[in-house]
């Protein structure tokens, strides 16, 4: 994933991007996951035209560029 859009997603303190499954994860329990900094994260990629996958807990798994 690019490098800005990677620096933009770092600011978020409740996610975390991960190389091993180019995700980008929750770090809380579902109970207190930060939904405005989730929907700040889907505006970055849509933005971006980056095609992705959420999940119940709040990931969202990188499928690539639309």
């Amino acid at each position: 994933m690019n490098r800005i859009i990677l620096e933009q997603i770092s600011r978020f303190d409740s996610f975390r991007f991960d190389e091993q499954s180019n995700s980008i994860l929750n770090q809380k329990s579902v109970a207190k996951a930060d939904i405005d900094q989730f929907l700040e994260i889907a505006h970055i990629l849509d933005s971006n035209f980056i095609s992705y996958d959420m999940t119940r807990t709040y990931d969202l798994k990188i499928l690539g560029k639309r």
